[in-house]
């Protein structure tokens, strides 16, 4: 478990894994008016096939809405393996 105010190169890892765990975060959250579709193109490219049409298209209707960016400021991460 780790615990800390900020997310780790190893907590980062845990999570570009298969989860066999889960991880908690507790703080504070601000909404962000910018960069929410950056993000979502990012996301998007990472875990879709943007080469099959009707995931290329859901990604556009996707942008072409209002999108708001949600950010989580960890004051404690605990990460939990099993």
């Amino acid at each position: 478990m780790t615990t800390s105010a900020s997310l780790t190169t190893e907590d980062l890892e845990f999570l570009a894994r298969p989860l066999h765990g889960f991880l908690s975060v507790a703080g504070r959250t601000t909404v962000e008016a910018d960069g929410a579709h950056e993000l979502g193109a990012r996301l998007a490219a990472r875990y879709w096939d943007l080469d099959d049409p009707a995931q290329a298209r859901s990604l556009a209707t996707i942008l072409a809405g209002e999108l708001t960016r949600v950010v989580i400021h960890p004051e404690t991460v605990h990460r939990y393996v099993y």
